[in-house]
């Protein structure tokens, strides 16, 4: 979970839309997602949070300020 300013950070820096899905999560993992979740993804946001190390996906949902990474290292 991100703290607020992290997240103000996040929507001043970088341009967000509507994620077109949501993560792929398991069962396990379903129940530490946040309800309702408004998924939003920016390219420019995951290049500078996964660097060029990595490959995936990340996504923020900024009412509940939590960051969903699906990456894997290269």
């Amino acid at each position: 979970m991100l703290t607020p300013d992290v997240v103000t950070a996040a929507q001043k820096n970088y341009q967000f839309t509507p994620a077109t899905d949501g993560p792929d999560l398991s069962a396990q993992l379903q129940p530490f997602a946040p309800a309702k979740a408004a998924w939003q993804q920016s390219d420019a946001f995951t290049e500078q949070v996964r660097t060029s190390r990595y490959s995936g996906t990340i996504l923020l949902d900024p009412d509940s300020r939590t960051v969903w990474l699906d990456v894997i290292g290269g």
